[in-house]
Order: structure tokens, then C-alpha cells, then sequence
């Protein structure tokens, strides 16, 4: 039987094997633009794949080196300012000492008291440093606002107590900046259980130099403020600020109350 080949036919096949060899040459091309032996995941499906996955693992390489460098500055900058920190405490500790001079003037202590104040109001700012990009050094992972304020003449803590781990390699962790509550607010003040300080109003020149426990161990814990109406006599108040009892400091002597031990000069 013979086979009768249309002029259609023919021209069909013809299209075809055109339209053929003009998607070779166009995959050809994009090869040649695209350096690439691979355009197409249906060129080479176990190459495709692979270099699919290759892209996946450079991804991840790139964002460990952004984090190992983001965390690297924020070490970098939480250090400056520790020796920030250490400098300012090394000048509170200057004038702490020098104020213990008997011969001292009290214009003198005044002066000295106004530039510690002074040196409080840096450590704030300090404590509040941020790493340039609006994130807080000492807040923690709670670091989108200022972790410490001042309220009523207290310095307060606002950040978390969290320390945020950071991949810097396949499995492997870093830890980012300390929250400032273990850098700043675990630190010992008096003798580790009780603790005293002028009040904010107070505008004598007497000094506590140093508050302890007294050895009878009375003390119950609770507060109580004492306020010289003299040069040598007080009076004792209770946490609420009614006057409990009245009495005489001789210079030189300590000044036990409720079982703390207090010596003012």
C-alpha cells in the first residue's frame, strides 16, 4: 500500500522541526547568558537539585556571618561600656574616700556630693547605650526601649532577665550581650542584708559611713529613717514616718537602732 504525504503534511512537519530548533537555539542561548549548563530543573533533575540545595546552605552561611558580626559589635560596644562603668565607679570610689578626711569642709563635701550625682546620671545613660541600630545593649531580649528609668529617686529595671542565643555556624551558639540586671543590679549594697541611704530631701552635712547588722541579730527587717533635730540628739521613725523614740550620738560613737548598726560622722 503506498502512503500518500499531503502537502499539509509536509508543511506541518516542517513548522514543527522549526519550531524545534528554535527552542534548542533559545535554550542555548540562555546557557551561554546564564553561564550555566543547567536552566531548567528538567535539563539535569539531580544537578538541579543539588545546586538548589547548594543555594540553600550559602543562604544560611551568609545570615550565620551577618549574625556572628551583629553580635561580635554588640560585644564590642556592651565592653566600651563596662569600661565606661568602671571608670565612673573608680572616681565614685576617689571621692568616697577623700570625703572620710575629718578636715574636710562641708562646701567641700557638697561639691563632691554634686558631682557624684553628676556621675549617677552618666551611669544611667550608660546603662541605656544602644548598639547604633535602636536595639538596647542591657535589655535583654526585651531590648526595643530603655531598660533602666529613674523613679522617685530609684533607679528601676525594665528589661527582661533573658540572654538571647545567636547561630553563628551549623550548631553552634553564641550568647548575646548580659541583661543589665546581672550587670547592674546585683550588686551588694551595706553589708549584703541591710542597707541605708540619705533621703532625697536631706540637705545635712552628716554622712553614713558604714550600716551593719548589729550583733544581737534583732533587726526584723523593717525600715526606719532617723532624723537629727540637733548636733548630738534624734529621733527614731518608723517606716510610716511617726517619731518612736528620741536619744544623744556622741561624735565618734555608733548609732545602734532595731538591731542595725550605724556610723555617722
Amino acid at each position: 500500500m503506498n502512503n500518500r504525504i499531503s502537502t499539509g503534511m509536509m508543511f506541518n512537519q516542517s513548522v514543527s522541526l522549526m519550531l524545534a530548533s528554535q527552542a534548542k537555539m533559545n535554550h542555548l542561548e540562555r546557557q551561554i547568558a546564564t553561564g550555566s549548563k543547567i536552566v531548567s530543573a528538567k535539563d539535569d533533575p539531580v544537578s538541579a537539585g543539588s545546586a538548589v540545595g547548594l543555594d540553600r546552605t550559602l543562604a544560611s552561611l551568609d545570615r550565620m556571618q551577618l549574625n556572628a558580626g551583629n553580635v561580635q559589635n554588640r560585644l564590642g560596644l556592651q565592653e566600651n561600656a563596662l569600661a565606661q562603668v568602671g571608670d565612673m565607679m573608680g572616681r565614685i570610689t576617689e571621692l568616697t574616700i577623700y570625703a572620710n578626711n575629718p578636715g574636710l569642709a562641708a562646701a567641700d563635701k557638697q561639691s563632691m556630693v554634686t558631682e557624684i550625682e553628676a556621675i549617677r546620671g552618666n551611669l544611667l545613660a550608660v546603662a541605656n547605650s544602644t548598639d547604633g541600630t535602636g536595639r538596647y545593649l542591657f535589655g535583654g531580649t526585651d531590648d526595643g526601649s530603655p531598660p533602666f528609668s529613674q523613679v522617685d529617686g530609684r533607679i528601676v529595671y525594665n528589661g527582661d532577665q533573658n540572654q538571647r542565643e545567636v547561630e553563628v555556624g551549623p550548631d553552634t551558639y553564641v550568647k548575646d550581650a548580659l541583661p543589665g540586671s546581672e550587670i547592674f543590679m546585683r550588686i551588694v549594697t551595706g553589708d549584703g542584708h541591710v542597707d541605708g541611704k540619705a533621703s532625697p530631701g536631706n540637705t545635712g552635712s552628716a554622712v553614713l559611713t558604714n550600716i551593719t547588722r548589729d550583733s544581737d541579730g534583732s533587726w526584723n527587717g523593717e525600715g526606719f529613717s532617723v532624723r537629727f533635730t540637733g548636733a548630738d540628739s534624734y529621733d527614731l521613725l518608723d517606716a510610716g514616718g511617726a517619731v518612736v523614740s528620741s536619744g544623744t550620738l556622741k561624735t565618734g560613737d555608733d548609732l545602734v537602732v532595731n538591731g542595725v548598726r550605724l556610723h555617722i560622722e
